[in-house]
C-alpha cells in the first residue's frame, strides 16, 4: 500500500471484468482500478489484488518498469513484470492463509 500512497495512485472500483481482468493499473491516470465485483470479494481476494498491482506501481516509479523495457524488449520486460507481480499476490496468498489456518479459498482468479 505504501507504493500507492508514495506516487499519488488511487484506488478506484469500476467494471474493467469485461477487460478480462479484476483489476488494472494505468500509471498515466495514476490509478489502480479494481473490478465492480471487488466489492463482493473476500477481503483477502482484493488484498491479493492490490499486492500484484501495487508491485506494478512500484514497478513504474522507481523506474524498473523503463530500465527492464530498455534491456529486454517490451514483450520480455512485460514477462518478467507479470511474473514478479505473481510471485508476489501468492506470497500475499500464503500469508493469508496461513493466519487463517487453511487452503487457498475456491475461486481464484489470477490477476494483472
Amino acid at each position: 500500500m505504501q507504493a500507492f500512497a508514495d506516487s499519488g495512485v488511487r484506488i478506484a472500483v469500476a467494471p474493467v471484468v469485461d477487460l478480462g481482468r479484476l483489476a488494472l493499473y494505468e500509471p498515466r491516470r495514476r490509478t489502480v482500478t479494481v473490478a465492480a465485483v471487488g466489492v463482493r470479494m473476500a477481503p483477502g481476494t482484493v488484498a491479493a489484488l492490490l499486492a500484484h498491482e501495487g508491485t506494478h506501481v512500484q514497478d513504474f516509479v522507481s523506474g524498473r518498469q523503463a530500465a527492464e523495457v530498455r534491456a529486454l524488449g517490451r514483450v520480455e520486460a512485460c514477462y518478467v513484470e507479470e511474473l514478479r507481480a505473481s510471485l508476489v499476490e501468492l506470497e500475499m496468498w500464503r500469508a493469508l492463509t496461513h493466519l487463517m489456518g487453511s487452503g487457498f479459498p475456491s475461486g481464484i482468479t489470477r490477476t494483472g
